[in-house]
């Protein structure tokens, strides 16, 4: 159960990041900062672990946020808290063997990019990047081992995206849409690049949640 928490729409949040996995496909989450992304996505992983669908679930972040999460996680979600591994440092698992007990891992982008050898062994149920800008470009090693992952679910996250410029929201919105099967240069053109992709995108039956910019 998520604790103290009473603010209605968050668990809208959930459930339509629940409905985006159970229809394969992958989701952009973006606002101003301090409006509760990371609770949003804390409620939806507690629905996974009822569902039996957590484990294992990567998450990919800044290193300096690692702490954050953990914090948030043992405030509001006690029970995910007993099986999470932090990915780091030099006594981090060189085995996917071991990584893949675990519930939740947490790794910095610069992590994946060294061991993506040994996490792209592993058959992950969701694969979350918070601070998704920080791939940078479609070409730079981070994107190249983020799509080199295994995944059944995937998730961008990131402050103010559309505000950060066209290249980075494009390689956020790509990746979530279509994971490692992207191979094409990104197009140039922001707005013709939405078109298409809405298009695309069959009906959804759930309300997407305010903070939710596109369902993908």
């Amino acid at each position: 159960m998520l604790r103290y928490l009473n603010i209605k729409y968050k668990a809208t949040d959930d459930r339509w990041l629940c409905h985006l996995e159970e229809q394969g496909k992958g989701g952009l989450l973006a606002d101003d900062r301090g409006l509760g992304k990371t609770i949003q996505v804390i409620a939806f992983l507690l629905r996974q672990q009822k569902r039996n669908k957590l484990k294992p679930t990567l998450i990919v972040l800044p290193i300096a946020l690692i702490e954050n999460w953990q914090e948030e996680i043992r405030k509001f979600a006690p029970s995910l808290n007993r099986s999470i591994y932090v990915h780091k440092g030099s006594g981090r698992y060189k085995s996917a063997e071991q990584i893949s007990q675990f519930d939740i891992i947490l790794t910095s982008y610069d992590t994946l990019k060294i061991d993506q050898l040994i996490l792209g062994k592993i058959d992950f149920q969701s694969i979350i990047c918070d601070e998704a800008q920080n791939v940078k470009s479609h070409s730079s090693q981070r994107s190249r081992a983020l799509r080199a992952m295994k995944y059944e679910f995937r998730l961008a996250m990131g402050s103010s995206l559309f505000g950060m410029g066209k290249d980075k929201i494009i390689v956020g919105l790509t990746w979530s849409l279509c994971g490692h099967d992207y191979e094409a240069k990104p197009p140039i053109n922001k707005e013709n690049w939405l078109s298409h992709n809405r298009l695309s995108c069959p009906p959804l039956h759930v309300k997407p949640p305010k903070l939710l910019l596109l369902p993908t």
